[in-house]
């Protein structure tokens, strides 16, 4: 009898015990080597017991629960020099990112049914008793394909990036009915919580043109605001001549300055050659006067 105790403890003292841990964000399932335990298990610890003789043991398969955005990119960047942007009806590429939000429904038939059809995978760091299934890999399996084929159907109707732009705010709406309806078709057994735009824009040859004539065209706005300006006020197109004037009285070099002698002076023109005859008689301007002829009446 004292033979078979010794016995038993030495059995016990060498088992060891395989707890695990199901992080946030993910319910568990046990994997025996006779099959699916029923039980959802939610985040904690799990002990799923020693190797067998036979080298069997449990496995714990995590599905993600929480809501994971998937990004669908459309840009020139891609393996093998591949140029992904997608074409609006002139043939101008577009490059865009699409962000599609997504959730396992909560219900465990749904869940369970995932099991079934999408392979886990063990993760770097995770023990090798666990496997991991992520609500991207479901997405990839059950929709990319259409969905990618879908977003590029929806920017070739348009004629250009001119009319993407114009209704930004109601394609994400749009693209969220049609992956919807493919969601459906192929009972994927996803929630598709949102969809959001982001980086769009055209070739860069054309983005490049875009901005100068932007640029242009606010520059010549610019500039016909401050001739108005200055043709609606002479005083302070005078005002600012004068400015002009003395910063060069100011800057102690050899300057040689030319005033129109024409006999069509503006009032501004007739002051700033009065202000600058000033200067250079009180000796305040180290430069020469020069007035092509005939010279203007002035005087000091």
């Amino acid at each position: 009898m004292l033979v078979v105790l010794l016995a038993s403890a030495i059995g016990i003292s060498g088992c060891t015990t395989n707890v695990v841990n199901i992080p946030a964000g993910f319910v568990g399932k046990m994997l025996t080597p006779t099959g699916w335990q029923d039980k959802w298990l939610e985040a904690g610890q799990v002990d799923l017991g020693v190797k067998n003789s036979n080298g069997t043991y449990n496995t714990l398969v995590l599905l993600e629960v929480t809501s994971t955005t998937v990004k669908e990119s459309f840009l020139q960047e891609g393996s093998g020099g591949e140029d992904h942007r997608v074409l609006t009806q002139d043939g101008v590429p577009v490059s865009v990112d699409v962000y599609v939000r997504l959730m396992v429904p909560e219900d465990d038939e749904t869940r369970t049914a995932i099991l079934a059809q999408v392979t886990p995978v063990h993760i770097e760091g995770d023990p090798n008793e666990v496997k991991r299934i992520m609500v991207q890999d479901i997405y990839v399996k059950f929709a990319q394909p259409e969905v990618r084929g879908k977003i590029r159907e929806k920017f070739a109707s348009y004629e250009n990036y001119g009319a993407v732009y114009l209704e930004f705010s109601s394609i994400p709406e749009q693209l969220g009915v049609s992956m919807t309806t493919i969601f459906e078709k192929n009972n994927v057994p996803l929630s598709l919580m949102s969809v959001s735009l982001s980086n769009v824009k055209p070739d860069e040859a054309i983005w490049t043109a875009m901005n100068q004539v932007v640029a242009a065209e606010a520059e010549a706005k610019a500039i016909a605001t401050i001739g108005q300006a200055l043709r609606d006020n002479p005083e302070y197109a005078a005002y600012l001549q004068w400015v002009y004037l003395e910063k060069i009285a100011q800057t102690g070099t050899n300057t040689v300055i030319i005033v129109d002698g024409s006999n069509g002076q503006s009032s501004s023109d007739y002051a700033s050659a009065q202000y600058l005859y000033q200067l250079l008689t009180n000796g305040t301007a180290n430069g020469q006067w020069v007035t092509p002829t005939p010279t203007p009446t002035l005087n000091p």
